[in-house]
């Protein structure tokens, strides 16, 4: 009985998969099986079923507080492979998976851990030259965790870096932990709450070493404390000078439009020197619409970062939402003199077109010499994406292959 009531549900998702267009979550894990091999239309459905069983269970696991959710979702993976390999059979299988696991020589088993399976928002990639490998901080329930890659496909979970000091002003949040190498130490920027006092900013961990242990490098935020701050980016520019640019939030400025801005830093990055200098606001932007938050609406400012680009402009990418329809898209910004404190010009549209939205990038260059962007998408139930991106003249371009 319980069988046949296992088929009818899986059924009726069927039902409902093939009743309307397949979403964006599934095509996106459904796509490469596609190109690997070829399948029936039976096949495919088999497939879509798999494929949105297995990503309803890792949600759910994912948000929840079981003690035993690693190995939960170790399992959930076991499972949603071998039903794939059921459907496919041992040699379309191999065909599919193979060449994944084999990247780079790299033994599945020292990197269990597919970039598809991986749930993560706010992707910040740090290139280690020495090890040759890729590394991503990742909010981790009130603590943050390191994850390294040789590869930009298989990934394995390092250690947990960060765990609050009982007596550290950040309580909350956890998010956006960006990774930078600065005057021989690794620092980890990282935006924090407190319900408590109702602050919120951007705090700077320090270690010796790449893969930790990180703590403060000092007991408060470097935004300023009096702000509703996020998102902090430590920038250094040609002349040697630390900056943070980070976003103040659209719900606590009277306007409603959330702003960036860039401050100056000591060279040992411990205080803020001078006044925050405005960027610009959200509302500048022609795309950007507006969101509702605990009953106030306005124009949402994420993720600033900088790139100069080929053309010797300086460009700041930014995240928000669009407007018609509304969803989570990458913005461009461009410095009218080539520095911070020129005029910020939008660029009309944004930089991705993604119909779930996405969001939240930063640009690097591979071990391979070549340009990429890193990003989270969809916006709702996240996955770190990384893509290849074209620097024509200033002009970007996102590509999906190679």
């Amino acid at each position: 009985m319980r069988k046949l009531l296992i088929a009818i549900v899986f059924a009726c998702c069927a039902i409902i998969v093939f009743g309307q267009e397949i979403s964006k979550n599934i095509q996106w894990r459904l796509n490469p099986i596609l190109k690997s091999v070829e399948v029936n239309e039976d096949e495919k459905k088999a497939l879509i079923v798999a494929i949105e069983k297995f990503q309803k269970n890792e949600l759910t696991l994912r948000t929840s507080d079981n003690p035993n959710r690693n190995g939960e979702k170790e399992l959930n993976s076991k499972r949603y492979l071998s039903e794939i390999q059921h459907i496919l059979g041992k040699e379309r299988f191999n065909t599919w998976r193979k060449p994944l696991k084999e990247k780079n020589n790299t033994p599945n088993s020292a990197y269990p851990i597919f970039v598809e399976d991986m749930f993560a928002r706010d992707p910040y990639v740090y290139v280690d030259q020495k090890s040759k490998h890729y590394y991503m901080h990742l909010n981790d329930k009130q603590k943050i965790g390191l994850y390294k890659s040789p590869d930009l496909v298989n990934w394995v979970r390092v250690e947990t870096t960060f765990e609050a000091p009982h007596d550290f002003w950040g309580t909350k949040d956890f998010w956006a932990p960006d990774t930078y190498y600065y005057k021989n130490k690794y620092y980890v920027f990282a935006s924090f709450s407190n319900p408590e006092t109702g602050m919120k900013g951007t705090s700077a961990l320090v270690s010796k070493w790449l893969e930790g242990p990180y703590k403060p490098l000092v007991n408060k935020p470097i935004t300023p404390e009096d702000w509703r701050c996020l998102d902090g980016l430590l920038y250094v520019d040609e002349a040697d000078q630390p900056w943070l640019l980070f976003c103040q939030a659209f719900h606590s400025v009277p306007d409603g439009s959330g702003r960036i801005y860039a401050q100056k830093l000591s060279s040992d990055l411990k205080t803020a020197i001078e006044e925050p200098i405005l960027l610009f606001k959200a509302s500048e932007a022609p795309w950007a619409g507006t969101i509702t938050h605990n009953k106030v609406r306005g124009y949402v400012t994420d993720s600033p970062f900088i790139y100069r680009a080929r053309n010797g402009e300086l460009l700041l990418l930014w995240s928000s939402f669009a407007k018609g329809p509304s969803r989570y898209v990458i913005g461009v910004a461009r410095s009218s003199n080539g520095k911070l404190n020129g005029k910020w010009i939008q660029d009309e549209k944004p930089l991705n077109t993604e119909v779930d939205g996405g969001g939240h990038a930063m640009i690097f260059t591979d071990l391979n010499d070549q340009l990429r962007i890193a990003y989270h998408a969809p916006n709702k139930n996240a996955r770190p994406k990384f893509y290849w991106l074209d620097d024509d003249n200033g002009k970007l371009k996102i590509r999906t292959s190679e």
